[in-house]
């Protein structure tokens, strides 16, 4: 995994050790924390330092996504064993396991740290605590499987994108379509800009 300086284009460093593919990544709000995930493990890393902090033994199948909480405190992983993981940073503890009984395409969270957001590989997107791990909300609209989510800095609105060649956007705290965006080709990826 490389570490590239935005301004200069520059590689500033290299993390090693990865364990093999790298299947998601990401990094805290304020960079000082970053999380990979290889086929079954989480690796959490000082990217400033390029220092290895934990491993995480994860899923019994291979992990799909992943993501920090803002302050790196937290994480939540997806499998295709159709659980979600919620996992203390700091000891390596797995807080709460949340079945969705159905392989999980992607993960996201809400800034505030309170929703998970999780597209499912039967078509349904949703919504649950990560307090509790109670589903909340479904969101349906989605003509294809949704492939990722984000939310915004904010946390007011969802992006989905889905192999039905559009970007939904969301209420999460009402569940109601906002917007809907066709691109003409599947989207694989979507996220927000910070401002």
């Amino acid at each position: 995994v490389g570490l590239f300086d935005v301004a200069s284009g520059l590689r500033i460093r290299t993390l090693t050790k990865n364990g093999g593919p790298v299947y998601a990544i990401d990094f805290s709000r304020d960079g000082k924390a970053l999380a990979l995930v290889t086929f079954d493990e989480l690796r959490l890393w000082d990217p400033l330092a390029g220092k290895l902090l934990r491993v995480i033994a994860t899923h019994q199948e291979q992990l799909t996504a992943l993501a920090l909480s803002p302050d790196g405190a937290s994480a939540v992983t997806s499998a295709r064993d159709g659980k979600l993981k919620l996992w203390d940073t700091s000891s390596g503890r797995e807080l709460r396991a949340i079945e969705t009984g159905t392989p999980v395409l992607w993960v996201a969270l809400s800034p505030d740290g309170r929703t998970i957001a999780a597209p499912c590989l039967d078509g349904a997107l949703r919504l649950y605590d990560a307090g509790t791990g109670k589903a909340l909300k479904t969101l349906a609209g989605h003509a294809g499987i949704a492939t990722s989510v984000a939310f915004s800095a904010n946390g007011s609105l969802l992006a989905s994108g889905s192999v039905d060649k559009a970007v939904k956007l969301w209420d999460p705290a009402a569940g109601n379509e906002v917007r809907s965006i066709d691109l003409g080709s599947v989207v694989s990826s979507v996220t927000f800009s910070p401002d």
